[in-house]
């Protein structure tokens, strides 16, 4: 009984964790001046943007869905799209595609009959990716933000 009310407790905190890894940093660049790179998108980045976003949920559904899948050997596929989303969009790419990926594992959890020291792992590697990603758009950001200002300055 003890082990199950500490996986449980455990489960919660790395969900708690998960959500404030992921809301909080949306909310925070929702409410930022200058907000947001995906608002000034032309036609082919909507293209780009759709098929990353198309892929993740493939990936999602193809990882989570179907039950012959190891969950846990495939979760490393979900890294592809969403490094990709960060590296050209910085972290508003990330954070958009972290916001799908962490509703579609949720409503894949809540669909399945999944063990609680399984959920323990994947939200663990589901945080994983959420640090990886965040780091690599401010990592994108900053660099332009970066050359934007050096060229700033050569001009003058």
């Amino acid at each position: 009984r003890e082990a199950e009310a500490q996986v449980g407790f455990l489960r919660l905190c790395i969900g708690n964790l998960i959500g404030m890894a992921v809301v909080t940093p949306i909310i925070l660049r929702l409410h930022a001046p200058g907000f947001s790179r995906l608002r000034a998108v032309d036609g082919f980045r909507v293209l780009e943007i759709a098929a990353l976003c198309g892929a993740l949920l493939v990936l999602a559904w193809y990882i989570f869905g179907i039950k012959e899948t190891d969950e846990f050997k495939l979760f490393d596929l979900l890294f592809l799209p969403m490094v990709a989303l960060a590296v050209r969009y910085g972290l508003d790419g990330a954070l958009a595609g972290l916001a799908l990926t962490q509703v579609a594992m949720m409503g894949w959890l809540r669909w399945q009959d999944f063990p609680a020291a399984g959920v323990v792992e994947l939200q663990t590697l589901f945080f994983i990716l959420s640090a990886t990603c965040i780091f690599v758009g401010i990592v994108v950001d900053e660099r332009e933000r970066a050359g934007r200002d050096l060229g700033l300055e050569l001009a003058q």
